[in-house]
């Protein structure tokens, strides 16, 4: 009985092997055998970093990739590796979750941070649409002002040239008609 207990326990120490084998971060083991240490970007300038660091959680580092149950003396001292094993994931885990919180929060931020620079440039975008457009409004006045002016500069040199034309027969008639006068007198 006691080689199936200890069978089925290999295969524990085996399963346990494949799961710290699969995590990963980026494709580096994150708590295989030595951890793991990285810097990522945790803001919107290059300068915001932050250092992650993730303790070793292998069987060999955690002391149960040896471990007999088949005796009970043996079973006794692999009770407690267990235990300080299952101390050390806990506190792994709870070192993850915090860095996750951390992140999520940093995340947040950032995205607040990029929604109000989005927003003031959108702003800026809009005053220079409408000082523009008052621009373009104000150019089109002048340009029928100038155009209104023009065309009533014109009408009055039409209306010079027309009360000249209709007077200065009149006037050639009138100056004919007192030379014709004077030199009968």
């Amino acid at each position: 009985m006691r080689d199936a207990y200890q069978a089925q326990f290999t295969e524990l120490v085996t399963g346990i092997s494949e799961v710290v084998a699969s995590v990963k971060f980026g494709s580096a083991a994150a708590i295989g055998s030595g951890g793991l240490t990285t810097t990522i970007q945790d803001g919107i300038s290059n300068g915001d970093t932050k250092s992650l660091s993730f303790d070793a959680a292998d069987t060999t580092t955690l002391g149960v990739a040896s471990l007999t149950i088949s005796a009970t003396s043996n079973a006794s001292s692999a009770i407690a590796t267990i235990e300080t094993a299952m101390d050390t994931v806990s506190k792994s885990i709870a070192k993850v979750g915090g860095y996750q919180n951390v992140l999520e929060t940093t995340s947040r931020l950032a995205d607040d941070a990029i929604l109000a620079k989005s927003s003031q440039y959108g702003n800026l975008v809009d005053a220079d649409l409408a000082l523009e457009a008052s621009n373009l409004a104000a150019a089109k006045i002048r340009q029928d002002a100038s155009t209104a002016v023009l065309a009533q500069a014109n009408s009055m040199n039409q209306n010079i040239a027309d009360y000249l034309l209709e007077w200065f027969p009149r006037l050639a008639m009138m100056r004919s008609s007192e030379v014709e006068g004077g030199a009968g007198c």
